[in-house]
């Protein structure tokens, strides 16, 4: 189980992370925080992953600095087979260095079991969507707008509002983690 300072260290890493994503996309003047004042990644939101029945929090150190962090959990209370990575991030200063490949390498290979991977990322994370696709070998199953609404609403704090993308891994059929 993850502690209460693991949890304030995984934040402190992930929302500079995904502040600087929504920079690089939208400029400057969407500035480090959302319209409401926190975040593009609320803490609740972290917190709602952390806390989800069989959730996991991972980190990434290089020379005992945390550079990257992963939250995996059962997908929607479901079993082992079937796991959700909730969060992967990795600190913009260390992109480009095999953290994430490497983050992911070892988040999968806790789960053995598992048969079935599922995330989410939004459209404009062009970096995030080649990683999973080209790199890791995930595939897009689903993408959410205003036609296509997501099961539980709007994510409210990105300025696309809901246009993610739902990326699944069948693990049986990959070969490989």
């Amino acid at each position: 189980m993850n502690s209460e300072h693991d949890y304030r260290t995984f934040l402190d890493g992930v929302q500079p992370a995904f502040d600087a994503a929504v920079r690089d996309k939208y400029g400057e003047e969407f500035g480090a925080h959302s319209e409401h004042g926190e975040s593009v990644m609320p803490e609740s939101d972290v917190r709602e992953s952390w806390g989800k029945q069989g959730a996991q929090a991972f980190f990434a150190s290089r020379n005992g600095c945390v550079v990257g962090g992963a939250i995996a959990a059962p997908e929607k209370g479901d079993t082992p087979e079937n796991m959700e990575l909730e969060i992967l991030y990795v600190d913009v200063k260390a992109h480009g260095q095999g953290i994430g490949s490497g983050l992911w390498e070892y988040v999968s290979a806790q789960y053995p079991s598992a048969q079935k991977w599922t995330l989410y990322t939004p459209y404009f994370e062009v970096r995030n969507i080649h990683f999973y696709v080209n790199k890791l070998g995930f595939v897009i199953t689903e993408f959410f707008n205003e036609k296509h609404p997501m099961s539980d609403g709007a994510v409210e704090t990105f300025p696309s509002g809901e246009l993610f993308f739902k990326f699944e891994k069948d693990m049986q059929t990959a070969g490989q983690r």
